[in-house]
């Protein structure tokens, strides 16, 4: 695999890795983010790919949304 790729994909795993320690500590449920990360990692390797910039977005938002629920008021 071209050391870039592998470095992309790498930094897109990390990106999510990274988050987790937070969100679990808080009590948020990881496993939808985890999953779906774990898919568009294994279609990278598959396809010798970097993410794409769709997925980054969509990675992004998975994480701002779980940060936001961290934010949220209580009702």
């Amino acid at each position: 695999m071209n050391p870039l790729v592998l470095s992309q994909i790498l930094q897109f795993g990390m990106q999510v890795f990274l988050t987790l320690p937070e969100l679990m500590q808080a009590g948020r449920d990881v496993s939808g983010i985890l999953g779906s990360t774990g898919e568009a990692i294994k279609a990278m390797v598959t396809e010798n790919r970097g993410p794409s910039p769709a997925e980054w977005d969509a990675m992004n938002a998975m994480i701002a949304a779980l940060r936001s629920e961290l934010h949220a008021p209580d009702v």
